[in-house]
């Protein structure tokens, strides 16, 4: 067993709730040595959720987002994204600008999709003229950027957070 893994379990029996939100995590995808068990995973998200790590609160999102280890529920994932959101996650601000501008599991609604995403990218740090962070990355996740990447890539190397408004319009109008 990884000395991680060894180190996270004691501290899981200590009800640390980063240890708890990592652990799941590494359940969830079957990391460090540990077999993928989605009942631990959720297990261990729930525990950590419920006191209070955002994380936790997104990674179950994604489990019910995805149908993950349990039913697809969109409206379970909306509400763990949303609780997590409110808290200052930018990951869960991003799913939830996704969903809300695609219309997966809510219904289409570009304003809110514009207020998470605005969110976000007053949040995210600029360093070096590229994004750090989650924050970037869930961008570029995106199924519609996948193609398109090249173009996202070389308009957000000029991108200034006082362009908001322009870098949310080549989100929305990327096909």
């Amino acid at each position: 067993m990884d000395d991680e893994v060894k180190r996270l379990e004691e501290l899981v029996k200590q009800g640390d709730a980063d240890a708890m939100n990592k652990m799941g995590y590494y359940y969830l995808h079957g990391q460090k040595g540990l077999s993928q068990d989605y009942e631990k995973a959720k297990e261990l998200f729930e525990q950590s959720a419920n006191l209070g790590n955002t994380w936790a609160m997104s990674n179950l999102g994604y489990m019910y987002y995805f149908g993950q280890g349990v039913l697809q529920d969109y409206e379970k994932a909306k509400e763990l994204f949303e609780q997590s959101a409110n808290l200052g996650n930018t990951y869960a601000m991003l799913i939830l600008g996704n969903m809300y501008l695609d219309g997966e599991g809510v219904v289409q609604d570009p304003k809110k999709a514009k207020a998470w995403c605005k969110k976000v990218l007053k949040l995210m740090r600029y360093r070096n003229g590229n994004f750090s962070g989650y924050g970037f990355q869930g961008l570029i996740r995106r199924k519609r950027l996948w193609e398109n990447q090249g173009v996202v890539y070389k308009k957000i190397k000029r991108f200034d957070v006082k362009n908001i408004e322009e870098y949310f319009e080549i989100l929305v109008n990327i096909n």
